[in-house]
Parts: C-alpha cells; sequence; structure tokens
C-alpha cells in the first residue's frame, strides 16, 4: 500500500512537467512514437525556459534511434527552429517572433523569420510575435495558408498573391488592406474580427470570395470595387456579384438602420454572415431570395 501511495505521488509530482499521455521523454521533449517500424515520432510536449527552442532532428531511446518528423505542442518564447526530419507541423499552437528551418528540410523554409513552404509558394505562418505594423505579400507568394496571419500586430497589409486562405488575417490589428490587382480569390471569413479595418479595396482580378471574409469587421464602412469588367459590384455601397444575383457582405461599420436587399439587383442568394454584426434594425427581403447563409445576421444586436 505504501509503495503505491509513492507511486501516485511521484505521478503528482511529475505532472506539471509532462501532464498528458506520452510514450517516452529525453531532456525536455515527450515523445509519442508514430510508427515503430520506420522509427518517427512527433515532439508532443516540451518543458523549458528558453526562449529559442530547438527541435532535434532525432532521440534515442532504449537503444532506438527515431526521427522527429511531427512536433505537435504548445510554445510561446522567440525563436523556434525546425530540423531537416520535420514534415508536419502544428502552427496555431506556436506563438513565436522568429520560425528558423533547416536548409535541408523538404516540406519547409523560412526567410527573414517567415514560414514558408519549401518552394516559397505558400506563406504559412507569419510570427504573431512580431511587433512590425507592416508588411507586404510578394507577388513571388502563390497563396496564404489558412490562419496565417492570425493574432498578428500588423496594421497595413499589401496582398500581391493569387489566393488568400480561410481564417488568414482572424483578429489582427489591420487597419488598412491593398488587394493588388492580381487576387483571384479570397477564403472565407479571411478577414473575420479585424475590428480596426475601416476599408477595402476589391481588385479587378478578384473572382471568389468565401464566406463573409469580413464578419465582424465592425469599423468597415467602405468597400470599394475597382472600374471596369470586375467579378463584383457596390451599388449602394453594398457587395454583391457582378451579376447581382448574390449579395456578398454588407459592410458591418455602417451607421444605417434599415437596408433593402436587392434595391438596384435581383437578389437570390444572401452570402453566410452576410449582415454578421450590422446595425441594422430592419431589412427588406424580396421575394427573389432562395437562399439565406448560415449566420448571416449573427450578432446583430439591434
Amino acid at each position: 500500500m505504501k509503495n503505491k501511495l509513492q507511486r501516485f505521488l511521484l505521478f503528482l509530482v511529475l505532472l506539471p512537467k509532462f501532464g498528458y499521455a506520452y510514450d517516452f521523454a529525453v531532456d525536455d521533449f515527450c515523445y509519442n512514437i508514430l510508427d515503430s517500424t520506420k522509427h518517427t515520432v512527433e515532439v508532443s510536449e516540451v518543458n523549458t525556459v528558453d526562449s529559442d527552442l530547438y527541435i532535434p532532428e532525432s532521440v534515442t531511446y532504449d537503444n532506438t534511434t527515431y526521427s522527429v518528423v511531427r512536433i505537435t505542442f504548445f510554445f510561446q518564447g522567440n525563436s523556434i527552429y525546425l530540423p531537416k526530419s520535420v514534415n508536419d507541423v502544428d502552427v496555431s499552437s506556436l506563438s513565436v517572433n522568429s520560425y528558423w528551418v533547416d536548409e535541408e528540410n523538404t516540406v519547409y523554409s523560412s526567410e527573414n523569420g517567415i514560414l514558408y513552404s519549401k518552394d516559397k509558394k505558400v506563406l504559412i505562418r507569419y510570427p504573431n510575435q512580431r511587433s512590425d505594423v507592416q508588411f507586404t505579400v510578394s507577388s513571388q507568394t502563390d497563396s496564404i495558408a489558412d490562419y496565417a496571419f492570425a493574432g498578428c500586430a500588423l496594421q497595413y497589409v499589401t496582398i500581391g498573391c493569387r489566393a488568400i486562405g480561410n481564417n488568414s488575417f482572424e483578429s489582427t490589428a489591420l487597419k488598412s488592406i491593398v488587394l493588388s490587382d492580381g487576387v483571384v480569390s479570397i477564403g472565407n471569413l479571411a478577414f473575420s474580427r479585424c475590428s480596426l479595418l475601416e476599408m477595402v479595396n476589391i481588385p479587378l482580378s478578384l473572382e471568389q470570395i468565401g464566406k463573409n471574409p469580413f464578419h465582424m469587421c465592425t469599423s468597415l464602412c467602405e468597400i470599394d470595387v475597382a472600374i471596369g469588367p470586375a467579378h463584383f459590384i457596390r451599388p449602394d455601397g453594398v457587395l454583391y456579384t457582378q451579376d447581382g444575383k448574390t449579395l456578398v457582405c454588407y459592410p458591418a461599420g455602417r451607421k444605417e438602420e434599415e437596408y433593402r436587399v436587392g434595391y438596384l439587383t435581383t437578389c437570390i442568394n444572401i452570402n453566410a454572415f452576410a449582415f454578421a454584426s450590422s446595425h441594422l434594425k430592419h431589412i427588406e427581403m424580396p421575394n427573389s431570395v432562395r437562399y439565406i447563409g448560415e449566420g448571416c445576421f449573427h450578432n446583430c444586436k439591434n
């Protein structure tokens, strides 16, 4: 009985250091075996006070050497180094100022501390601990990954890539976005909860917009559409598809209390979250409307 109690007390002592299930621990890292035949592991937990974290390429335990291929732990610090062996990173759990990647890594690369795909065509994660307020996504980059800039301090962004992923800039400090001609698609809720964002431009090149990308942008009063053969229009300042059949987004920062859907168009569809967080008290729907997307009136308190 005494031995059982001692083992239980030892477990309680170790719990704060390594709080969840793991296969083995070496130094400050906890590992889970992914494939016992290929000898691959993931780092599932880390316990260190160092602000600069170096992930080992391999680890030896019980006379077996394993290759570290995945990291899934939470870490907040200055920087993280990814060895050439790592091919899967849960960036949502990392809060750092810089990413550094071994040049021989075949999946990831880094430039100026920003995490990219190996060919730098996809911007995977901008360090959310940085205090910089301005950044340009180069046209050399093809796309921005989901949540790539989420929670960043950036205020002014110019985007030159073709595709913007889902929730890419969610909850950032953005005040201004410049979408360069060449941007083709914007994913679902791409700029959601950017409460300081006041104005957005829609370039002629833009062809696709997902669920209201400006969801809960409560300062957004104006959406400017480039003059020319655009895929979108803005009658009465509200964004519609070019044929007028889909209402894409009603700017949540507008102070009007009433709005008539399709006043200058024949609207059939209303996009998901289209009126979210608006000040409207009354919305008149024409008989032509056949579809209203999810969360269309989310957080409409009036």
